[in-house]
């Protein structure tokens, strides 16, 4: 069984249902911690922690945990991924092949 996870827009689109952004972040954490993180994934999750801190139906543990972690994952580095090595044609790729 496949899930789509939700955007956060969708889930600010339903101002009595925070549990639909959490649920959409919790996704979003676990494939960033499966992937090993990305740029564009790390910005997103801030995004997704900024709008459940700031929803005004969620409950305010969950409103407080959400600004913390925010303060938290803004202070991390967002991961960047190793530039490949540009190849220098067949001869290199069998020189890298042979070492």
């Amino acid at each position: 069984m496949t899930h789509t996870p939700l955007t956060a827009l969708d889930a600010a689109e339903e101002p009595g249902r925070p549990q639909l952004l959490a649920s959409a972040t919790i996704w979003l954490l676990v494939r960033y911690a499966r992937d090993g993180g990305c740029t564009r994934l790390h910005h997103v999750l801030a995004q997704h922690l900024a709008l459940l801190a700031d929803h005004p139906s969620a409950e305010p543990q969950l409103r407080e945990t959400c600004a913390l972690l925010l303060d938290q994952w803004d202070g991390l580095v967002p991961p960047t991924r190793p530039q490949p090595v540009p190849s220098a044609g067949l001869l290199g790729r069998l020189g890298r092949l042979l070492q």
